[in-house]
């Protein structure tokens, strides 16, 4: 069993738009897995994500997390990305997002995403991986 690194509840797989996410139902938080992000730019379902290409940044490492990784259970690493938090695993790649910063994405990303929220923000989480390495 995963269990969420907030609050230890089970993570329970949610499909959105065919992309598989975990996700805490107490905490509302959401794991996703390093292939779940990468598998998206072998679809073409990409949408534009304006303010991150014509503003590009780099990824600010601000230390260790108190969050343990819900894959190896390894201290996360917590990134600052166009004002999002954004827990990274150093071991696995693995990404968590809480609730508040999977609204930021969409609202700073496209504020009429016409429902693909799931595709943007795995869309944001790809671009900010490209810049990681």
């Amino acid at each position: 069993m995963i269990a969420c690194p907030h609050d230890n509840a089970p993570l329970i797989p949610n499909k959105k738009d065919d992309i598989d996410i975990l996700a805490c139902t107490d905490c509302e938080g959401s794991w996703y897995t390093h292939k779940n992000v990468m598998a998206l730019k072998k679809t073409g379902n990409l949408f534009s994500l304006p303010d991150l290409k014509n503003e590009p940044s780099t990824p600010q490492k601000d230390g260790s997390t108190h969050l343990k990784c819900p894959q190896d259970n390894t201290d996360m690493d917590r990134y600052f990305f166009h004002a999002v938090e954004i827990d990274v695993c150093p071991t696995c790649s693995g990404i968590w997002l809480d609730r508040l910063e999977r609204e930021k994405i969409l609202s700073n990303s496209l504020p009429d995403h016409g429902g693909r929220g799931p595709w943007l923000i795995i869309e944001f989480l790809g671009y900010f991986l490209t810049l990681l390495k």
